[in-house]
């Protein structure tokens, strides 16, 4: 999971974290983010690939379509 906006995130969504939290809380942290393969992510982070921040946006947009659905 990446934090689109890292000043927003409240806490990482490691699996020994979330299970202390309610479903609530890890559906409202993920709102946040979008969902990156560990390749991507690396290359992202350390601007290597041809991930940007208009990709990361417009899978943001279709992450909240699939986790908010509505």
């Amino acid at each position: 999971m990446h934090h689109v906006n890292p000043s927003d995130k409240k806490f990482q969504l490691s699996s020994t974290y979330i299970a202390t939290l309610s479903n609530a809380e890890i559906i409202e942290e993920a709102k946040k983010c979008v969902l990156l393969c560990n390749r991507c992510h690396m290359e992202y982070h350390y601007n290597i690939g041809t991930i940007t921040n208009e990709h990361i946006n417009d899978l943001h947009k279709k992450w909240e379509n699939i986790i908010i659905p509505g």
